[in-house]
């Protein structure tokens, strides 16, 4: 994930994650800085159904609900959201 950066700055991050079992667990670390239990609550529901849709099928349904409940607490999640896409193009 090197990048060459010439005459400018290179603010890009990069998100490195092992197993999609690492990707669901950062996810769930994140919630803890949600105050709101009833939205907190809600997207660890939405975690859980995206780790059994992985496995089983219907991970694009669940991505779309998952990223729904998002709405209010995107930038608590959003280095995590390049490889959480990644997984949309695995079958």
């Amino acid at each position: 994930n090197s990048r060459v950066t010439v005459n400018g700055n290179d603010n890009s991050n990069n998100t490195v994650l092992g197993t999609g079992n690492e990707l669901f667990e950062a996810l769930r670390e994140r919630t803890a800085s949600i105050g709101d239990d009833q939205d907190r609550n809600l997207i660890v529901e939405r975690i859980d159904e995206l780790e059994r849709a992985r496995a089983s099928g219907g991970f694009l349904d669940a991505y779309t609900a998952f990223m729904a409940a998002l709405s209010d607490h995107i930038t608590v999640f959003a280095p995590l959201l390049p490889a959480l896409a990644q997984m949309l193009g695995i079958k």
